[in-house]
């Protein structure tokens, strides 16, 4: 397990080096590390040195520092978490990320979820399970198996992820396989204002790798209805909280359903995936393990979409 942990933040006046060395010695007394104190300098070093160390070297009473755990003990990892939330009410501010996202994670865990999981409702959706029905035991199309076999992968979750793969053939036009062509469908991908910044612009030369996550912004972008807006990818990314639902919705389904592993994008985003672990016992390795539940893996589907304000509509 590898994570690197930024951490920035300025001690309140009254605060002496002494009583935040003591908070940090009292945290780590139970894992295996080693501390060092020198002047304005607290380290504390994990893992025999083989991760980068806990480094508070104050100037001015101000820290803006990483470290970098390398480690195979998760409780000794969230133990520096622990470590942060023990010491934050020292600080006047404090800001703490990681290049996983397991920070926001690790603390949306001791609080209630925000999702509500719900039945199928409507017409829309009676349709999308029927279909997921009919799609259980019909063979694919020609067309959807070249689509389908595309994306290089073993779904967990097969109901949502044959969906999207005929949707995302009605969206782009593919009627032989001939259609299936990367620079078309990159510059269709490309044109749509989805404004991630993990993934920018893609490119034909990498189409092989990067076509999964163009299908899923195709489909989230045509397929859905945002706020009663309209649809998504009719509405500029300054509208109230679409830019962050999109990238939710991208990683999210992605991570979640379709086991294409991503860190944590956003709140949203580590939303999900709390409603994932505490409706579905089965999950497993961050994908959950359906086993052909049409009915389940919907509820779970559409629940989380409510969340993030999307409506499926179809294409």
């Amino acid at each position: 397990m590898s994570c690197t942990i930024f951490y920035k933040g300025k001690l309140k006046e009254d605060t002496t080096i002494d009583a935040l060395s003591s908070i940090i010695k009292e945290q780590i007394s139970k894992i295996n590390c080693s501390f060092h104190q020198d002047d304005n300098c607290i380290t504390v070093i994990f893992n025999a040195g083989n991760s980068e160390p806990l480094v508070f070297d104050f100037d001015n009473a101000k820290v803006d520092n990483f470290c970098k755990w390398n480690g195979e003990d998760e409780n000794e990892f969230y133990a520096i978490f622990d470590l942060f939330i023990a010491i934050k009410p020292l600080f006047r501010s404090l800001r703490i990320t990681d290049d996983e996202g397991a920070w926001e994670e690790y603390l949306a865990k001791s609080k209630p979820c925000k999702i509500k999981l719900r039945p199928l409702v409507g017409e829309i959706e009676n349709q999308l399970l029927n279909r997921a029905l009919k799609n259980s035991s019909d063979p694919f199309g020609e067309i959807e198996q070249i689509v389908y076999d595309a994306l290089r992968l073993h779904s967990a979750a097969p109901v949502l992820c044959r969906i999207i793969t005929q949707d995302f053939i009605k969206i782009i036009g593919i009627k032989s396989r001939d259609d299936f062509a990367p620079k078309p469908i990159v510059d269709f991908t490309n044109n749509l204002d989805f404004a991630d910044d993990h993934l920018g612009k893609v490119h034909v030369q990498n189409f092989e790798h990067t076509f999964k996550y163009m299908m899923l912004r195709v489909w989230i972008s045509h397929a859905f209805t945002y706020k009663n807006r309209g649809m998504v990818h009719q509405l500029p990314n300054n509208v109230s909280g679409l830019k962050s639902s999109k990238l939710a919705a991208l990683f999210g389904i992605s991570s979640i359903f379709l086991n294409w592993h991503s860190g944590i994008v956003n709140s949203k985003h580590t939303e999900m995936n709390k409603f994932a672990d505490l409706h579905y016992m089965a999950r497993i390795f961050g994908t959950m393990m359906f086993g052909g539940d049409e009915v389940k893996e919907l509820e779970l589907f559409v629940s989380m979409i409510d969340y993030l304000h999307f409506k499926y509509v179809g294409v």
